[in-house]
């Protein structure tokens, strides 16, 4: 009886970007908007799309409340919660707040 050979299952890892090179792009970027946009990328794991469907709504800054930032509809259309680091916190608030006071 000859043995049944059982092919090889090839492991890929995670792509991801060292830190000095995200630092790096968060230093380059000149724009505010967009600087945020990258430290928010970072700091929370969101993905690209969620980035951009993100609502004022969706995020809770109130600091007892460390899980109340909600995407809806995220990857498979399921809903998730997600972090964002104290710094960029501030800084959202802050660019917000010059935001709405235009």
């Amino acid at each position: 009886m000859t043995a049944i050979r059982i092919p090889k299952i090839i492991k890929r890892g995670f792509k991801y970007y060292k830190k000095e090179l995200i630092e790096n792009m968060i230093l380059l970027e000149t724009n505010n908007r967009n600087q945020l946009i990258l430290k928010l990328l970072y700091s929370s794991a969101l993905r690209k799309s969620e980035i951009a469907n993100l609502k004022i709504k969706d995020i809770s800054f109130d600091p007892e409340n460390l899980w109340g930032n909600k995407i809806i509809n995220g990857k498979g259309g399921r809903d998730r919660s997600f972090l964002i680091g104290t710094k960029v916190m501030h800084q959202l608030k802050v660019f917000l707040g010059e935001r709405l006071n235009k």
